[in-house]
């Protein structure tokens, strides 16, 4: 046996050879991406190789003789070694990825974290550990947390940085949970400034909304006004003319009191405090007495001076469609808000 015939049936067991009086014929299957796909190779006189492939793969068959014709040196095993990697490149791996090695990574670092740090609040690994939850308190018992996702593509830095209530970059990554929870750590830390100012805040304002405030410190911080159209207006003027007094050095507390033109926050009184037997609680909608509906405060405020009550939109259309449907006729309602 010739050392090419030993070698084909050596590197490629599935491939026959049979002479024939004017070609060679190379028949049997070939392995890629653990798939047997059959094919036909004709070798003639003149060493030109020509391949012929079966069900899917005919499509490929005039640019793989393409490829294959400049080839050189041409023979079985250089036209078989090219013809396993041109199919490769072609087709679709259905061989599953194997994660087994990054599960063991997670699942060691996540024990390892727990072990290391004895002060958490709560520590969550996904069932399919594709993320883990954190959270700690600081000094004051606040609570902060942050998510961690799971690469299962990467090699490694498979732990990334997926949700965060403090502003961390969020393309933060590490193989080492305990790196990304010391940057965590790192960011309560220096805010701790911010969380005792909006602290202050909390307990010295009446806060309508939200009825528990979470400090989303990632955000822009916004300044809206709920109320009558001329007391709106009148705290706009307001802060647009204290706006250019603002003092970045001072007090932020007395600043913001300044640029609002008032002396001391809003505080509700004993009579606004739930379970007090009023009807109605200040902010609360007129109509159905309650502050939210589908989570939104009431958006519209009477202009009327004698008025000056708030209302849901929704709650107004509903007025509406009872009034057409008890007088029974198309009706114009005039609304003057």
């Amino acid at each position: 046996m010739e050392d090419t015939d030993f070698n084909l049936l050596r590197r490629y067991p599935l491939i026959s050879k049979n002479v024939e009086e004017n070609a060679i014929i190379y028949r049997g299957s070939i392995e890629v991406n653990d798939e047997d796909y059959k094919i036909v190779i004709t070798k003639s006189k003149n060493n030109s190789f020509k391949i012929a492939l079966s069900g899917e793969l005919r499509s490929l068959e005039a640019e793989l003789n393409t490829v294959i014709n400049d080839l050189h040196p041409k023979n079985i095993l250089t036209i078989m070694d090219h013809l396993q990697l041109f199919l490769a490149s072609k087709m679709s791996c259905s061989k599953p990825v194997n994660h087994c090695d990054i599960y063991k990574h997670v699942i060691y670092e996540y024990s390892e974290f727990t072990k290391f740090y004895l002060n958490l609040k709560s520590c969550y690994l996904a069932e399919d550990l594709s993320k883990i939850r954190i959270s700690t308190v600081d000094e004051q018992n606040r609570e902060h947390f942050f998510e961690v996702s799971v690469n299962f593509e990467g090699n490694k830095d498979i732990f990334k940085i997926q949700t965060c209530d403090l502003p961390l970059d969020e393309e933060d990554s590490s193989s080492d949970l305990r790196v990304l929870y010391n940057k965590f750590l790192g960011a309560i830390e220096v805010l701790q400034p911010f969380f005792e100012l909006m602290d202050y805040f909390d307990k010295n304002c009446w806060v309508l909304d939200p009825v528990e405030p979470k400090r989303n410190v990632s955000r822009i911080p916004d300044i809206k006004f709920l109320g009558p159209e001329r007391l709106v207006e009148e705290y706009r003027t307001t802060v647009n003319e204290n706006l250019e007094n603002w003092d970045s050095q001072g007090s932020i507390c007395l600043e913001i009191l300044k640029l609002l033109g008032m002396d001391n926050f809003p505080q509700k009184s004993a009579e606004d405090e739930p379970g007090t037997n009023i009807l109605k609680e200040s902010g609360e909608c007129s109509i159905c007495f309650s502050l939210r509906l589908d989570e939104k405060l009431p958006e519209i405020v009477c202009k009327n001076k004698f008025c000056e009550n708030y209302y849901h939109t929704e709650c107004l259309y509903e007025v509406m469609f009872l009034v057409f449907e008890y007088f029974n006729e198309t009706a114009v309602l005039h609304c003057y808000y």
